[in-house]
């Protein structure tokens, strides 16, 4: 069995940032900084875990929400920086936008001077854009029997949806905000307190007074976040680089020094890579059968799949010809509930396809060996009581000759 090839290594960041920025030019400053870092922890990371992943360079991937001042600015700073040049093997960029409206309605209650900017992240953004159903609803002009307290309410909804969309688009969060500002609904220092509430670790960087050269607070904790005087971090470099690693290199396997004295030496591999190499990658647990286990193999499919459609036939003919196929929606009517045929669900978006396709011939290859192992149970232990059987009766019999034997002498 040939599985998909390995994913590609990518790390997901998201930004939530104060409309009100006060000096661009520092915010800018202290982004480069960060985003240079994760560029040199990613590449050095890719590099330690290189046969976990495909050949492919690492994506660091930016989702914001492209609002005016510093998602903007963020989205502009990550594009230009220049950081993964300094790294090897070199860095692909890519830039993701979650709207809390259509596209339209949020670039028409933008700035003028914001509108040529967020045009502009959209053409970067390559299509990865998510547009929510939230609704805007402007103060001075409420639906017939609201009041304006109804408006912000609604925007307030769309915001907090916003918000919540993109963590869960984010591995993690980097924040950035004033913390002698009066926090909104639906702002910057909520969505950090629920990306807290997820265990996403957020990168705060302040602003205003509390904004100094390197001052940077890693939280990973709700806790430990305090919005007017968040706790900085001296050493927050060597903190993110800890998270980052955690987050790519996958779980170490011991190796020959660190077995057990009682362990045998066939039950581990010689190196750290080699179980990892062995489950995601096309070694020798996964080729194909050969010789008479191939054909022990063909008749035991033959002989089930026979047996199954003179059964059911009515079931292969309506079961899903992929592994992408799936149940009915939710909503389904009962009549399509009834219906043999279940309603096709719309094609899996390219970017995921390859890491579904390789989960499902996973998945199916380990169940395989499961169901084996469940098999080999019952056979052994149909062989132990068949011995056992056996004994018995040579025992008994050898007792019927012995007393033969007495009797005749």
């Amino acid at each position: 069995m040939i599985i998909p090839s390995k994913p590609r290594l990518a790390i997901r960041i998201g930004f939530a940032g104060a409309r009100a920025v006060a000096d661009v030019a520092v915010l800018v400053d202290r982004l480069d900084a960060v985003y240079k870092y994760i560029a040199e922890v990613v590449a050095a990371a890719a590099l330690a875990a290189s046969g976990s992943y495909a050949t492919d360079a690492p994506v660091v991937r930016l989702t914001t929400g492209l609002a005016e001042g510093g998602d903007l600015t963020a989205a502009n700073s990550f594009l230009t920086c220049a950081a993964d040049r300094m790294a090897s093997p070199a860095i692909t960029r890519q830039l993701a936008a979650v709207l809390p409206f259509d596209r339209a309605t949020f670039r028409s209650h933008l700035e003028a001077a914001s509108q040529p900017l967020f045009d502009g992240a959209l053409v970067r953004c390559e299509g990865r854009v998510l547009e929510l159903d939230g609704r805007y609803l402007a103060d001075d002009s409420p639906p017939n029997g609201k009041t304006a307290s109804f408006c912000r309410h609604v925007r307030t909804r769309a915001y907090r949806g916003q918000a919540a969309v993109l963590l869960r688009q984010c591995d993690l969060l980097l924040a950035a905000y004033d913390p002698a500002a009066i926090p909104k609904p639906g702002g910057t220092v909520e969505t950090i307190r629920q990306a807290l509430e997820l265990a996403i670790p957020v990168v705060v960087i302040p602003l205003g007074e509390e904004s100094r050269p390197d001052n940077v607070a890693i939280l990973r904790q709700r806790d430990g976040f305090h919005e007017h005087h968040p706790m900085t971090t001296p050493a927050w470099r060597e903190e993110l680089a800890e998270m980052l690693r955690r987050l790519i290199i996958p779980p170490s396997v011991p190796a020959d020094g660190d077995r057990p004295a009682h362990e045998p030496r066939t039950q581990r591999p010689n190196s750290r890579m080699e179980l990892l190499r062995d489950y995601y990658g096309t070694g020798p647990r996964l080729t194909r059968l050969t010789g008479l286990r191939q054909i022990g193999w063909t008749c035991f499919e033959e002989r089930f799949n026979k047996s199954a459609s003179t059964a059911n036939p009515t079931a292969l003919a309506t079961a899903p010809a992929s592994a992408h196929a799936s149940a009915p929606a939710l909503d389904a009517s009962p009549a399509a509930e009834t219906s043999p045929a279940a309603p096709a669900l719309p094609n899996v978006p390219d970017p995921f396809k390859a890491y579904r396709d390789r989960a499902a011939i996973l998945a199916r290859y380990y169940n395989g060996i499961y169901r084996g192992t469940f098999f080999m149970n019952y056979v052994l232990a149909v062989v132990a009581i068949c011995i056992a059987v056996v004994g018995l009766r040579l025992l008994l019999s050898g007792h019927w000759w012995y007393w033969r034997w007495r009797r005749s002498n």
